[in-house]
């Protein structure tokens, strides 16, 4: 297995991980499947679709950003759900598109400095 292919299979699997763990199975199909993400990102439309791998790696992100900040899992699926006035909605609901992912992903990393 060549280091790419191996850095790849880590990386599915944390996801997958993770999705189980927040229990994100829907958002792992609607954005890394239905949406056709790829590895590099492909043409969509009239629109350029985020690269598959880079929302992986900001789901990574935020999950450790999570979990440092919840402490639980139970406590991060709470937060994802639960409406957040500074985001201007739930977390999960802007982390359906790449630009949310980033905000959601930023927002953690400013209050887990505090």
């Amino acid at each position: 297995m060549t280091d790419d292919a191996y850095s790849d299979h880590v990386l599915n699997k944390a996801v997958t991980r993770i999705c189980i763990a927040l229990e994100l199975e829907q958002w792992e199909n609607e954005i890394l499947v239905a949406k056709g993400a790829s590895q590099s990102g492909v043409l969509g439309g009239d629109q350029m679709q985020f690269p598959r791998t880079a929302a992986m790696i900001t789901l990574v992100q935020i999950y450790q950003l999570l979990l440092a900040i919840t402490g639980a899992d139970a406590a991060a699926r709470c937060w994802l759900r639960t409406m957040n006035d500074v985001l201007g909605g739930a977390p999960l609901d802007l982390m359906k598109t790449h630009e949310g992912l980033e905000i959601v992903l930023h927002y953690l990393e400013s209050i887990s400095l505090r």
